[in-house]
């Protein structure tokens, strides 16, 4: 069983230096899911993988198999709601292993949350020395909210569910997005005691933020101000500490629910949090293969985590 025992944001031009063993993106419609292959910073990499949806293969995704393929990334289909695959291709990538430390890299700009809970679950699980991992993010160019669709999945990620028990009053730590009452719909569905809403600010283009606070306006008008964070969307490190000291006051007292509905860097936080503190329970909320299509281009940063577990 492997721990998280150290995380620090480094620059993208860090990965040019590192052997990793293996590296996995994910392909899709989104114009930045290529971003960091372009980028020329991937330069020694024995394993190369990228996971791509089943279903919705627009132009813009293959498209982006045409990039993956020219730069020698094996192809593999899976569906959105399933980290299976991903679990696979690490155990394949530790099997293949020659020394004590597991070294990847991992693009989740596209990818689902229960793929990048399948990451996490993966490396805690796997049987090596330590593991380095650097995720690395790519945000994407402002697009106005679409149509608000039904929720499909509500619910723990697989591998992030804990026996807390029931009895314990729930708190709910939110991660907005900008879809209109979605965040509201959860609360009002989980009923917590206590509310706590993360939200990004600033964020790169600060047309996302106002976009956060006017699509969830009512649900923060009814949370007192110290149980609204604003986290700065290019501070990985303040996320987490963020993050980590509000969920260190709940745990004694409380059945603890992570909810990130906004941006995957505040999403990947709450699964390495649950990484280390197995009874937080992380959701998502999902409108799944009813969600908009939309292209998405990067906006241009490219944000590094690296983390380091060890046995």
């Amino acid at each position: 069983m492997m721990h998280l025992i150290h995380t620090e944001q480094v620059e993208k031009e860090a990965l040019a230096a590192v052997s990793f063993d293996l590296a996995i993106c994910a392909t899709g419609f989104e114009k930045r899911a290529t971003h960091l292959i372009q980028s020329g910073v991937l330069t020694q990499v024995k394993q190369r993988c990228a996971i791509g949806f089943y279903d919705r293969i627009d132009s813009q995704r293959k498209e982006n198999d045409v990039a993956f393929k020219a730069a020698n990334f094996e192809l593999i289909d899976a569906s959105g709601d399933s980290g299976r695959d991903i679990r696979l291709i690490v155990d394949r990538a530790v099997a293949e292993l020659r020394s004590d430390t597991l070294r990847l890299v991992v693009d989740y700009s596209s990818m689902t949350r229960p793929w990048i809970g399948a990451v996490v679950e993966a490396i805690h699980s796997t049987k090596v020395g330590s593991c380095e991992c650097y995720f690395s993010y790519s945000p994407s160019v402002f697009s106005i909210p679409g149509e608000v669709r039904p929720n499909a999945a509500v619910g723990p990620v697989q591998g992030f569910s804990s026996l807390e028990s029931p009895e314990k009053p729930t708190a709910l730590v939110l991660g907005l997005g900008y879809e209109r009452e979605r965040a509201l719909g959860l609360m009002e569905y989980v009923d917590p005691a206590l509310t706590f809403a993360f939200y990004t600010d600033p964020a790169f283009d600060p047309a996302f933020t106002k976009a956060v606070l006017k699509n969830n306006l009512g649900l923060l008008e009814g949370l007192p101000p110290e149980n609204r964070i604003r986290h700065a969307l290019g501070d990985l490190q303040q996320t987490g500490n963020l993050l980590g000291s509000v969920c260190a006051g709940l745990r004694e007292e409380y059945r603890i629910i992570l909810a990130p509905m906004g941006v995957k860097p505040f999403a990947l936080q709450c699964l390495l949090l649950a990484s280390r503190f197995p009874e937080l329970d992380v959701w998502r909320v999902s409108s799944g293969s009813m969600s908009d299509v939309q292209a998405r281009p990067p906006y241009g940063p490219i944000l590094v985590l690296k983390t380091v577990f060890a046995g």
